[in-house]
């Protein structure tokens, strides 16, 4: 074989072996051009947490901002401001240092409210008239509308053992149209009303609102009538039943019950303060 033949067989077996490691006939290993960019991590869409901190009284409370993120409140357009640039001083509730503060809140009450909202494993639940009474406090004035039915479901039988002066009046201040329409029926259903009794402090009556319930007992004083299957009225020894008083009051404060049933509350909440 000459030196022609050898140089040629060279090179034809350098081409194959180039073709076989590599089809493209690029170069490079197979193995690399596979090779893939690690993705990014991306955040979860619901458990991406941002923390909020409030100042109530003395005491600072860090908690998860996403409880108080509810459309149709006061929290859900003070969060969506925006919060400046970084020349200016960072907008409340982003640090320790700079909570937004609740004026008028009593501490209490507050714990109640994060309690209610954020059901922690290892921790007590809301359970007591007084927690539940502030958790409706606050719901109300900041219009959290589920938490504040919450709060009336949880509350309306513990309601019901109080004083019925009470009764209405948390009725009447919180709007809640069933405590006071079931209040004004159990007076109106007593034998012998004692009207001084019902306008002494605390939770007075008004004179007003004692003659109208008067009138509801009075306008079933005369008629005997058979309901829930007993007899009552002038010639029977139970003269109320409770679904005609009901009905009566229902008749004499139709206005007054319809208008607490309009929410929110026409009162005005203690508005956090934030940077503007």
């Amino acid at each position: 074989m000459d030196s022609t033949d050898s140089a040629a067989e060279f090179t034809v077996i350098e081409s194959a072996s180039t073709t076989s490691d590599d089809p493209g006939g690029s170069g490079s290993r197979p193995c690399d051009s596979a090779e893939k960019i690690p993705a990014t991590p991306q955040v979860d869409s619901f458990f991406n947490f941002q923390l909020v901190v409030f100042q109530v009284g003395d005491t600072l409370f860090q908690v998860v901002r996403n409880g108080f993120e509810i459309p149709g409140t006061i929290f859900e357009a003070m969060f969506a401001l925006p919060s400046g640039n970084g020349n200016e001083t960072p907008i409340e509730g982003t640090s320790l240092e700079n909570p937004i503060i609740l004026d008028g809140v009593a501490e209490e009450q507050f714990r109640a409210f994060l309690r209610a909202i954020y059901p922690f494993a290892g921790r007590p639940p809301v359970t007591s008239f007084e927690d539940w009474l502030g958790v409706l406090h606050l719901a109300t004035m900041w219009e959290f509308k589920l938490l504040r039915g919450m709060a009336i479901k949880a509350l309306s039988d513990m309601v019901t053992e109080r004083n019925v002066k009470e009764q209405i009046f948390l009725g009447v201040q919180y709007r809640v149209a069933h405590w006071v329409r079931d209040g004004y029926t159990t007076i109106a259903q007593r034998q012998k009303i004692e009207c001084k009794e019902l306008e002494k402090n605390p939770f007075a009556l008004s004179w007003e609102t004692i003659a109208w319930i008067l009138a509801a007992r009075d306008s079933i004083w005369n008629e005997n009538y058979c309901c829930c299957g007993s007899y009552h009225g002038v010639s029977y020894k139970t003269r109320y039943c409770r679904c005609q008083t009901l009905t009566a009051i229902n008749q004499v404060f139709r206005e007054e019950l319809e208008a607490l049933e309009e929410f929110p509350s026409s009162s005005v909440p203690p508005l956090p303060q934030t940077t503007q």
